[in-house]
């Protein structure tokens, strides 16, 4: 298996010219953890999945990822990416197979991903 070290604010992702990130801790009594906003404010180039039979553009200029690290749980990270009309795109699951805790904030460590 080839893992990538991978960010939460998509740092050496060269597909990305501008972009603005903003993060929030939660202690909820039902949700202790972070969300992180990364909103695409520039890009290269789109950047298109296909799920399935189903091809969709994840990546383009105003989209956004919602990323949710949960404290109880730090080896996963939810992400919901939205369009420039804040429309649920797609939602993935990412297992973290490392985690710096150090640099929780922006690091995602080693992931695989399940999307739908």
């Amino acid at each position: 298996m080839n893992l990538k070290r991978k960010f939460a604010d998509r740092r050496g992702w060269r597909r990305i010219i501008g972009h603005k990130m903003s993060s929030q801790v939660f202690m909820w009594p039902s949700f202790h953890g972070q969300a992180v906003l990364l909103t695409f404010e520039q890009v290269r180039a789109p950047l298109s999945v296909t799920y399935g039979k189903t091809r969709t553009k994840i990546v383009d200029e105003h989209f956004s990822w919602l990323q949710i690290f949960p404290d109880d749980h730090p080896h996963y990270v939810l992400t919901a990416m939205f369009n420039d009309q804040q429309k649920n795109l797609s939602n993935a699951i990412s297992i973290l197979l490392i985690v710096k805790a150090a640099e929780r904030t922006v690091c995602c460590g080693s992931m695989i991903s399940i999307s739908t």
